[in-house]
């Protein structure tokens, strides 16, 4: 499955640390391999559009996604501070989508 990535999330991607970062990167990869087909742990439905994926850890990171035309788009990532995903956060990555 082809990636495609908006560049203000290559930027929070580099702005990680080292570790974060590459636990980003092989979840990635793990979704450019696997497709629709990567479920939980690592990827998880929000709503008819839009999936995130789900680094688990110190600190836990997401980064919303969606398939479109055989592609993966990502286009937002946090830091997870809280147990449930913030509501801003998932409208930020919806304006993204619609842009």
């Amino acid at each position: 499955m082809e990636i495609i990535i908006e560049e203000i999330l290559e930027e929070f991607i580099e702005n990680l640390d080292t570790t974060s970062g590459s636990r980003v990167m092989h979840t990635i990869r793990l979704l450019k391999s696997m497709g629709n087909q990567l479920g939980m742990p690592h990827s998880k439905k929000i709503n008819n559009r839009l999936f995130e994926l789900r680094i688990i850890g110190k600190p836990s990171i997401r980064i919303f996604y969606e398939y479109k035309n055989r592609k993966a788009h990502l286009v937002h990532g946090f830091l997870k501070k809280s147990q449930k995903t913030p509501q801003r956060e998932i409208d930020t990555a919806m304006k993204r989508l619609l842009n």
